[in-house]
């Protein structure tokens, strides 16, 4: 069983979901010089946000990470952030029936 999660109605699937239409790929790496991302959910919001674009209603096959920058990097830039996020998934659109029944299986377990 692959573990869902739901940001603001759209649904994050770390695994596959066979009944959803494939429109295409998502990916996020932050950057060095895209600072502003602090979160988990950050990462989710800007791959929710293309996949919205594309007519997605969810992703599958969601995997993320973090990974430190080098040490040097971080000094150049005088920042206490120097955590790399990336996340990527395969951007899906959703029968209305079966979105629902995601969400609200996501719902009754917490």
């Amino acid at each position: 069983m692959a573990y869902i999660t739901v940001l603001d109605d759209f649904i994050f699937i770390e695994g596959d979901e066979p009944s959803g239409e494939v429109i295409g790929n998502v990916t996020y790496n932050r950057t060095i010089w895209n600072q502003q991302l602090k979160s988990l959910d950050d990462v989710k919001k800007q791959l929710k946000e293309t996949a919205v674009k594309m007519g997605a209603n969810a992703i599958k096959n969601f995997t993320y990470g973090q990974k430190s920058v080098k040490w040097y990097i971080a000094m150049l830039l005088a920042s206490d952030d120097n955590i790399k996020w990336h996340g990527e998934g395969t951007a899906i659109k959703l029968s209305e029936q079966r979105r629902l029944e995601l969400i609200n299986k996501v719902k009754s377990n917490i």
